[in-house]
C-alpha cells in the first residue's frame, strides 16, 4: 500500500516524496475506509456510517489480522522492472538468476540474466534478455489451450455461474438465521453484564458482545451483497478466460505487474533455464494442467484393462 500511494502524484506526501510508516498504519487501523466509524477517546463504537466504504468489513478485519499477526517479508525491491523474470528463473544450480545492465565499449547498455552462485560452473556468464525472455514468451505460447478445451472450460465456467445463481436464495437464509442467533447471543450476554457483580467478568462480557457485534456486521455486509443482483457471465469470467487462453498476449502486453501475475498464476515454482537448450519442462498451476499442456508430444488414452467395467 505504501509504494502504491507513493506511486500515485495525487496522493498527498511529504517534500521527499515518501509516506512514513506510521501513517501508512493509522490508514490502515481506520475503519471509515470500509464504512464504519469509530472513536473510542469519545465513546463512540463501532457503527454503520452515512457513507459508502472503498473495501468491505470483512477484508478490513483480515487487514487487523495481518497487522496483529505474525511480520510477512516485504515486498522485494529488486523485482526491476526492466527484468521480470528476476527470481522466477533459476540456473542448472538452483541458485536463482539476477539481472544487470552492461554498457559496450561504445556505450551502449545491453541487459543480462545470470547466476552469481559460486559453487556453479555458470557464475557470472551472462544470458542476454531478449534470448531469455523471448524463450519464455514462446513457452508461454505452448500453454495456449485447444478450442475444444477451451469450450469445454468456458462451459465449466456457465455451470458454475448458474450454480451461483440458484444458491443465492438459499445463501440469503442462512445469513440471516446467522445474524439473528448472533443478536439473540449479544442479548443474553447484556442481561448477564447486568447481573454480573464482579468488574472483570463485566469487562470479559464486553469484550465477548465487541466480537459478536463485530461478527454481526460482517454477517449483515454479506446479506447485503446477497441481494445484489449477480454479475452476467461475461462480466465475470471474461477475464479469467482470456487469461487461459492466451497468457502470452498478457505477457507481451502487459504491466510490470500484470507480468508478475502471470508467473504467479501460471507456474508452481520457479523456472529452470538451461544454456544452450532452454527452459526445462515447468510445473504448472492446476488450470494448465487440467486444460493440458501443448508440450508438443503425442497424447493417447490409455487402453481399458480386463477388469475394469464398461
Amino acid at each position: 500500500m505504501q509504494y502504491f500511494l507513493e506511486s500515485c502524484p495525487e496522493f498527498p506526501k511529504t517534500a521527499s516524496g515518501k509516506l512514513g510508516n506510521n501513517r501508512v498504519n493509522i490508514m490502515l487501523r481506520n475503519p471509515i475506509y470500509a464504512g464504519y466509524i469509530e472513536y473510542k477517546p469519545w465513546g463512540v463504537s463501532l457503527r454503520k456510517g452515512q457513507h459508502e466504504g472503498i473495501i468491505s468489513y470483512e477484508t478490513f478485519l483480515k487487514i487487523q489480522e495481518r497487522l496483529e499477526g505474525r511480520a510477512y517479508a516485504p515486498t522485494r525491491k529488486d523485482l526491476n522492472l526492466d527484468f521480470p523474470l528476476r527470481g522466477s528463473v533459476s540456473c542448472v544450480c538452483g541458485n536463482a538468476l539476477t539481472s544487470c545492465w552492461s554498457k559496450s565499449e561504445t556505450g551502449k547498455r545491453h541487459a543480462y540474466y545470470l547466476c552469481q552462485n559460486r559453487q556453479c560452473e555458470y557464475k557470472g556468464k551472462s544470458i542476454r534478455r531478449d534470448v531469455i525472455e523471448g524463450e519464455f514468451e514462446a513457452l508461454l505460447k505452448q500453454l495456449t489451450p485447444t478450442r475444444n478445451l477451451m469450450a469445454v472450460a468456458s462451459d465449466m465456467f456457465k455451470t458454475l455461474w448458474e450454480h451461483r445463481k440458484a444458491t443465492l436464495v438459499t445463501r440469503r437464509k442462512t445469513l440471516k438465521q446467522e445474524c439473528n442467533d448472533a443478536q439473540r447471543k449479544i442479548d443474553q450476554l447484556l442481561d448477564r453484564i447486568v447481573d454480573a457483580d464482579s468488574p472483570l467478568v463485566a469487562k470479559a462480557l464486553e469484550k465477548r458482545i465487541e466480537e459478536l457485534q463485530s461478527k454481526k456486521l460482517v454477517i449483515e455486509e454479506k446479506l447485503s451483497r446477497c441481494g445484489r443482483p449477480l454479475k452476467t457471465y461475461d462480466e465475470m469470467y471474461r477475464t479469467s478466460l482470456r487469461f487461459l487462453q492466451e497468457p502470452h498476449k498478457i505477457w507481451a502486453c502487459g504491466r510490470f505487474e500484470d507480468k508478475r501475475v502471470v508467473l504467479k498464476l501460471t507456474f508452481t515454482d520457479r523456472l529452470t533455464y538451461v544454456r544452450n537448450e532452454g527452459y526445462r519442462i515447468p510445473e504448472l498451476s492446476l488450470p494448465f494442467k487440467l486444460l493440458g499442456y501443448n508440450s508438443g508430444q503425442n497424447m493417447l488414452m490409455v487402453p481399458r484393462g480386463g477388469i475394469e467395467p464398461p
